[in-house]
């Protein structure tokens, strides 16, 4: 077999292996269900239910990407959380892969010549092993809605793999083009995915200063418009900064203020290194509170300060190694730096990064084994055997910890309760905890939670969902002090939200139409709050300004069902017939099953004396839903009206037979009453009696 044949079947044989690995430590992962931000992000987006035509509603908007990936797996399997594990499952693996490839490519380049001969292979292979069965990266996995963090970490891998491959002697001048062109796209598809992949322009920056170029200039002069090419990619970054300039409430970490969030960054990513490590106990909410004093942060900030001036120093000498320190700064930097997030720390954010501190420890054991080599000639043999062990053991207790890791999330209790035993002041794990129980039926232990979510932290936005337990529960005296402590000083127009239906149903109205026009403030480019506050007003019989909100939210939202059934209802109270019309036949073409607005727009053009088309819409309704109240009914009217009198009397047969499904068969209300005589009249019409 010739040397590049036998190099094929090794990396064949590593990739083949470490998607076995994968496969087995993630298994159980496809059982997980969705969690917390998959309830907003994935079956929560209504754009996401549009399917494979959604792609034009998310450009423009942050990670329209990932956001149209979650569209495809709507489109194909709906909102079974099976193929959104197996998609998130094949991004792990393939950015697994690519770490490989990369290693494997950079310990090969003619700058490290000699250095790795007949090790690159297997070194390249235990780090991508370690890295894909880490138990830290299942965050990143299991968790659906964090594909943002796993697809922008595979066009990362992927810009900086593809320009090594651009790079090495074996490519050819138009290879090497075609190479640094596929880096190109692969960061601004990683652009789309998440502003993690703001740094990889400058990660691959450095990647050719330390392991190709022998100069600035030099690289200035060979790939100047590659890196114009990269450089013009942040562009696709625009909807981001646009969002950090309003500081929108998509990020909500402003309350904490940039020099807050910046001094308890060094504390942060210490525990990320320890977790690389040791990574145990893990948690989806840490409720970290910034240290509230700057002495309380300084320790950990000279170590990170300490290590980069030495990554500094390495780069400026030109050392390697100091690539993997630099990589892992840079990756950190967009959460770990001066933009304040809503919170201190996530394990997510350490997908990437992590795989620049398993390749440093993974060489520098190589470094030791080779120094035995040398030194010790037999006994190195069983160094090696050793350290072989030793790699096989972590990997098995990282897969175990993983395994152990994804079986919580077959349950939002189980790992919202797991969260609760490690952390007990995270409000956000009490709060979930909560949730979950009140979705399977123990109300008691919910409320319970709940109280205990607002001893933690009374102004938590999880207490929303208590305050809607106890309107629930007709409490609502509770529900609105809930609601005003939650609103009281928060950036936030949702606790408004809340607190104005709360007021509303307590008859307060006008205090509760105050509290939504606050929230319309607070929040005006969210179309949801407007849609609410139109809802009310049409209940407080102002259908003239529930109008206004209707357009205002549906001029960011054009799609949005809610808004669209409101300006309908709104247009039909104030008699604007022609418009309501237009309105339900854009709600039709929005939701073609929607049976609601075909009734409605069966009775618009009723009233509009079209009892033809009337009927057709009707007929549409009837069979979309047939206990749709009065569809029957107004169909009856509609055939009346048209002189079809014999599917008059079909349809108030109807009428009856679903009040009978519905009340029983032996109920003998006024509505029955009036539905038959309403029939006899039109049999009476269809054969009259003689005389």
């Amino acid at each position: 077999m010739s040397s590049t044949a036998d190099g094929r079947w090794h990396r064949s044989r590593h990739a083949v292996l470490l998607l076995v690995a994968l496969a087995v430590v993630y298994a159980n992962s496809f059982a997980g269900v969705f969690l917390y931000d998959d309830f907003v992000d994935v079956v929560g987006d209504p754009r996401v239910r549009h399917g494979f035509s959604s792609l034009p509603e998310f450009l423009g908007h942050t990670r329209p990407l990932v956001r149209y990936t979650f569209a495809i797996n709507w489109a194909l399997g709906g909102d079974a959380p099976f193929g959104y594990h197996a998609v998130n499952l094949a991004i792990h693996a393939a950015a697994t892969l690519l770490l490989f490839g990369l290693a494997r490519t950079t310990l090969l380049l003619d700058s490290m010549r000699g250095r790795y001969d007949g090790r690159a292979e297997p070194i390249a292979f235990v780090i991508a092993l370690l890295w894909g069965v880490h138990p830290l990266q299942t965050e990143s996995v299991t968790y659906v809605t964090q594909r943002y963090e796993s697809l922008a970490s595979l066009f990362y891998l992927l810009t900086v793999y593809a320009f090594a491959r651009s790079t090495t002697s074996a490519a050819a001048p138009e290879r090497g083009a075609a190479w640094r062109w596929l880096s190109v796209l692969a960061c601004a598809l990683g652009m789309l995915c998440k502003e993690v992949a703001a740094t990889a322009p400058l990660v691959v920056l450095l990647y050719d200063r330390l392991f190709v170029a022998g100069s600035w200039g030099e690289i200035a002069a060979r790939r100047g418009r590659y890196y114009v090419a990269l450089a013009a990619t942040w562009l696709l970054l625009v909807p981001s900064l646009l969002l950090v300039t309003r500081r929108s409430r998509d990020w909500v970490g402003f309350h904490l203020g940039t020099g807050t969030y910046l001094r308890n960054q060094p504390d942060v990513i210490l525990r990320y290194l320890r977790y690389c490590f040791v990574p145990v106990p893990q948690c989806l909410d840490w409720g970290l509170q910034p240290a509230p004093r700057l002495i309380d942060t300084l320790p950990a900030t000279a170590v990170v300060i300490a290590a980069g001036l030495a990554t500094l120093v390495g780069i400026v000498r030109h050392r390697p190694v100091a690539w993997l320190a630099a990589a892992f700064f840079l990756i950190l930097s967009p959460t770990s730096s001066v933009l304040p997030l809503g919170e201190l720390a996530n394990e997510h954010r350490m997908y990437l990064a992590s795989a620049a501190v398993i390749a440093g420890v993974v060489l520098g054991g190589d470094a030791i084994l080779r120094r035995l080599a040398r030194r010790d000639g037999p006994g190195s043999r069983r160094a090696a055997v050793a350290a072989t062990c030793l790699v096989a053991a972590v990997a098995v207790v990282f897969g175990l910890l993983t395994i152990r890791r994804n079986a919580l999330y077959a349950s939002s209790l189980a790992i919202w309760a797991d969260n609760a035993r490690v952390v007990p002041t995270s409000a956000t794990a009490q709060g979930n905890v909560a949730e979950s129980l009140r979705d399977e039926g123990d109300i008691e232990a919910a409320l319970a939670a709940f109280e205990r979510c607002r001893a933690i932290n009374p102004h938590h936005l999880g207490l929303l969902q208590y305050a809607d337990l106890l309107r629930q529960r007709n409490r609502l005296p509770e529900a609105v002090a809930v609601l005003r402590r939650v609103a009281d000083g928060s950036p936030d127009g949702r606790p408004l939200e809340s607190l104005g239906m709360a007021l509303f149903d307590s008859g307060r109205v006008d205090e509760g139409l105050a509290a939504l026009a606050r929230a319309t403030s607070l929040d005006p480019d969210r179309s949801q709050v407007r849609v609410t506050y139109g809802m009310l007003l049409i209940m407080a019989n102002r259908a003239a300004e529930a109008i206004e909100q209707f357009q205002a939210a549906l001029a960011g939202s054009p799609g949005d069902e809610r808004g669209l059934s409101g300006l309908l209802i709104a247009q039909g109270a104030v008699g604007d017939i022609d418009a309501a019309i237009a309105t339900a036949r854009r709600l039709i073409a929005c939701r073609p099953d929607n049976a609601d607005a075909h009734a409605r727009l069966g009775q618009l053009l009723l009233w509009r004396e079209r009892p033809a088309d009337a009927i057709g819409e009707l007929e549409i309704a009837a069979r979309l839903d047939r206990r749709l109240p009065r569809v029957f009914e107004t169909l009856a009217t509609a055939c009346e009206a048209a002189g079809r009198l014999d599917a008059a009397a079909a349809a108030l047969a109807e009428a009856i037979a679903v009040h009978d499904e519905i009340t029983g068969p032996n109920a003998d209300d006024e509505t029955r009453r009036e539905l038959t005589a309403a029939l006899e009249a039109i049999r009476d019409r269809v054969a009259p009696k003689r005389p």
